[in-house]
């Protein structure tokens, strides 16, 4: 089993043994479970996706 970390941070200093909620990218390392799909899901898919694949 996952060792529970108490504070994994927001920002770029964060503890040992665990990684910051934010990547360097920007991207959240956010895990969501038994969350449901909506609207707002294919909103960001479409936004997200590159102009060749929203093309074709």
């Amino acid at each position: 089993m996952a060792r529970k970390i108490k504070d994994p941070g927001l920002g770029y200093n964060s503890q040992e043994n665990s990684r910051g909620l934010i990547n360097k990218d920007g991207s959240s390392n956010v895990i969501h479970v038994n969350k449901n799909v909506d609207i707002d899901d294919l909103y960001t898919y479409f936004v997200e996706m590159s102009w060749g694949k929203f093309f074709f």
